[in-house]
């Protein structure tokens, strides 16, 4: 991955055309292809912050999915999952976490039934799919319930990442960043604090290598390290990696402001709050 989703998309934008007009006249040999073109437009759209198109080629991708499960399941339901799963992202990053529920719901449930049948094959599929089903429980009020759900998420992703951490340890930072919200949104800020240092730890080390890629994820945990440490007293700590999340915030909205400029409002909001309590 180079990072460069503006040159990215027209190309995935013409894959996806083509795709449509050969599924729309022989649908049962080009649907599938149409799938895998949908997927990657998908990703595209989102990191330029075009959420709603985003949204919308989300919906269609499930709808796709949900016909070739129908007639082949064994083949296409861990597609219909993945679909599932990159739908809900979508909801979630439009802030409709009510109607990513169901939705998380259905592509835990099939992940948990693929991940019983083959473990080796599907256990981080399983992993991918409890963690946006823990951030849905959680923004719609309901943390005693998404704190097992992210609990068992981290611990999958762990053993996933001793095993191979070039592939999972970021992911294994993900989890662990939404473990320490669980953890705070329950105000159990002595639990929470470990696990968001652990997630910013690993988060540093891949953005020192990786800037472009992993540093909008470190200045993500930056930001929840701040609201920890500050909670548990840390006013000093608190203030310096806040201060630092919000520069890169800064940074990336001046790239791509529909995208990041929330985000920097929210940690300008925690920096000032931690001035005044440092009066």
């Amino acid at each position: 991955m180079l990072g460069r989703p503006a040159e990215a998309l027209p190309v995935a934008q013409e894959a996806a055309d083509i795709r449509r007009e050969l599924a729309a006249a022989n649908p049962d040999r080009y649907r599938a292809d149409l799938n895998n073109s949908l997927k990657g437009l998908i990703r595209q759209l989102a990191e330029l912050g075009r959420l709603a198109e985003a949204l919308a080629v989300a919906q269609e991708a499930v709808a796709t999915c949900r016909m070739l499960a129908a007639a082949d399941p064994d083949r296409h339901r861990p597609d219909l999952a993945v679909a599932l799963h990159n739908l809900v992202i979508a909801l979630s990053m439009a802030d409709r976490p009510a109607e990513a529920l169901p939705v998380a719901q259905e592509a835990a449930d099939i992940s948990r039934e693929l991940a019983a049948a083959d473990p080796d094959r599907y256990r981080a599929d399983l992993a991918g799919a409890l963690n946006p089903l823990g951030t849905c429980l959680s923004e719609l009020g309901r943390p005693a319930e998404a704190l097992p759900v992210t609990q068992e998420a981290a611990a999958m992703y762990r053993e996933l990442a001793a095993a191979d951490p070039d592939r999972y340890r970021l992911y294994l930072a993900d989890a662990l960043s939404d473990l320490g919200i669980r953890f705070w949104e329950l105000n159990r800020p002595a639990e929470a604090l470990p696990v968001t240092q652990e997630a910013v730890d690993i988060r540093r080390e891949l953005a020192a290598a990786d800037p472009d890629r992993y540093g909008p994820d470190l200045a993500d945990a930056l930001t929840n390290l701040g609201i920890d440490l500050k909670d548990s007293g840390g006013l000093g700590e608190a203030l310096a990696g806040t201060q630092e999340a919000a520069a890169m915030f800064r940074d990336l909205a001046a790239a791509i402001p529909d995208l990041y400029r929330p985000a920097v409002a929210d940690v300008l909001d925690n920096l000032g709050i931690m001035f005044s309590m440092l009066g």
